[in-house]
C-alpha cells in the first residue's frame, strides 16, 4: 500500500510542476499562443 501511495504522490507532484510551467509560459507574454494551455490540459 505504501508503494502505491508514493507512486501516486510522485505522479501528482509532476503534474503540478508541468501545469505550473505551462501556465507560466502561456501567460508570460501576449505573443505566446494560448491554445498551448488546452494542449497541456489534454495530456
Amino acid at each position: 500500500m505504501k508503494v502505491w501511495r508514493e507512486r501516486l504522490d510522485q505522479t501528482t507532484y509532476w503534474a503540478i510542476v508541468i501545469m505550473s510551467a505551462i501556465l507560466t509560459w502561456t501567460f508570460s507574454s501576449r505573443n505566446n499562443p494560448h491554445y498551448v494551455l488546452l494542449l497541456g490540459v489534454r495530456r
